[in-house]
């Protein structure tokens, strides 16, 4: 329903959500640098959903929508991380996480029970499983557990949108348009802003 740059773009939402969360929930101290920091970012997301039109689509407000439980999962996955290790908290996961999204599917389209036969499509489904499903999740589990999660999505956010315009551009051809940019850099100011905060030195075991 939407582009890749989209989608790169639109994820840095998540630092304000993130910011939120971690103001009214966790009760953690914020500076007003900060806040002008989710405005820049706020203004940024405005940009990028306009790009020349008021005519929004489906895929970019679901996007959006998405990042208010980023960090909603991320408190509890930290707090289930006091009692368990990073692995089971992923396999458990995925357990009731794919129980759930198998019979939504279920619900609303039409499942294929066939086996695919697509080569390629097995070989990226395999990729994707062994480097985001598992090795990504669990190095990030990892540093939940020593880091205040906001600290972590900031990074987190910033590496992945830039993978991801640089992925859109190679792979799929796709070049962001002036709005992209504007909003990019309204962002990026954001975020600058957002990390000007003291951070927390890691804490436990950092071996």
């Amino acid at each position: 329903y939407t582009s890749g740059i989209n989608m790169g773009l639109l994820l840095r939402f998540e630092l304000v959500t993130s910011f939120c969360v971690g103001f009214f929930y966790l009760r953690e101290e914020i500076e007003v640098m900060q806040l002008y920091g989710a405005l820049m970012i706020l203004l940024g997301t405005f940009l990028i959903l306009f790009n020349g039109s008021f005519a929004f689509n489906s895929g970019d407000l679901l996007i959006v929508l998405a990042t208010v439980f980023f960090p909603v999962g991320n408190v509890f996955a930290k707090r289930a991380l006091e009692d368990i290790r990073p692995t089971e908290l992923l396999f458990w996961r995925y357990v009731i996480g794919g129980v759930i999204l198998f019979c939504a599917a279920l619900m609303v389209e039409s499942v294929d029970m066939r086996w695919n036969d697509d080569i390629a499509s097995l070989r990226l489904l395999f990729i994707f499983s062994i480097g985001v499903l598992i090795f990504s999740k669990v190095s990030f589990y990892q540093v939940l557990t020593r880091l205040p999660f906001t600290n972590i999505i900031f990074f987190v956010v910033a590496g992945a949108t830039v993978m991801t315009l640089v992925f859109s551009f190679l792979f799929l051809g796709e070049i962001p348009t002036l709005y992209h940019i504007i909003g990019l850099l309204c962002s990026l100011v954001g975020m600058y802003w957002l990390l000007g905060r003291q951070f927390v030195e890691p804490v436990g075991d950092t071996v």
